[in-house]
């Protein structure tokens, strides 16, 4: 299973060409999970009303990964690699934990969240 990056999912929605055709076939295929962080994120930058009731469907339809203390991973994450100070975010590190807990991949082009990920998390598109 991947979990996908807020980043990848903007993307998405915007219709990049690459994200739209990569992240359709993976859901299609029943490789996508997702976690509440990111799509809070999401709906943040939502503009419009029709935007939020899209994503409240993904949301629904995508099964999610397992988020058991992934807020105490991530700040024990980030405490241990000093990543705040890197620059690297704590919702970033929740998307890492869960993955971690989930034996799950990340597909994301943040180089930051990148950074802190082995060359086996990583999901190459």
């Amino acid at each position: 299973m991947i979990l996908v990056d807020t980043c990848i999912w903007i993307e998405f929605f915007r219709g990049t060409r690459i994200y739209l055709e990569g992240l359709t076939r993976l859901i299609n295929n029943n490789n996508v999970a997702t976690i509440g962080c990111v799509f809070a994120e999401l709906l943040q930058g939502a503009r419009t009303e029709r935007e939020t009731q899209l994503l409240m469907q993904y949301w629904r339809r995508l099964p999610k990964a397992a988020e058991d203390e992934i807020w105490l991973d991530a700040g024990l994450l980030s405490f241990q690699g000093k990543w705040y100070a890197k620059g690297v975010g704590l919702t970033d590190l929740a998307i890492v934990a869960a993955a971690r807990q989930n034996s799950y991949t990340i597909w994301t082009v943040d180089k930051k969240l990148q950074s802190v990920l082995t060359v086996s998390e990583l999901y190459q598109a």
